[in-house]
């Protein structure tokens, strides 16, 4: 592997919106080794520009699609389309994901590929609270306006 895991790990802790403190080199290599992450990236300069991650949950059956990026000079270009449906095809057989976004793009993305959208707020689902590990949640009202989408098997 080619690529400056560290860069990823900062140009990822940059963006507002991800769950910093699960941002790791050690999670990263993890997910790469048990292959949960998918990524596009320049082999001249070993920069990431696409990635995306399928984060494990209490359910063995069921992974959040989270740490989904693409650097923002590669956007509208079709890289994060392509890494999302590769990111998706790592599932396990029979697996459901999930994800959490605030992100039009990736809504848009993700419901012109099928995926249902919870209605009610993220933070007062059933299916959140069920999942969730206790450390991804995130105190109510703080980001409630994030969107919980889920595709089943």
């Amino acid at each position: 592997m080619n690529i400056d895991i560290q860069e990823l790990v900062r140009n990822l802790r940059q963006e507002g919106h991800f769950l910093r403190k699960r941002i790791t080199k050690r999670n990263i290599l993890k997910a790469l080794r048990e292959k949960r992450a998918i990524y596009k990236y320049d082999a001249k300069t070993g920069m990431v520009y696409a990635f995306c991650m399928l984060w494990p949950t209490k359910d063995p059956d069921m992974f959040e699609s989270g740490t989904f990026w693409v650097a923002p000079s590669f956007r509208g270009n079709g890289h994060g389309e392509e890494v999302f449906l590769k990111c998706l095809a790592l599932l396990p057989k029979g697996a459901g994901v999930f994800l959490i976004t605030r992100e039009i793009g990736v809504l848009e993305l993700a419901r012109n590929h099928g995926w249902q959208l919870e209605k009610s707020s993220w933070t007062k689902s059933e299916f959140w609270r069920r999942r969730a590990e206790p450390w991804d949640r995130v105190r109510p009202g703080v980001h409630s306006n994030g969107i919980l989408m889920f595709l089943m098997p």
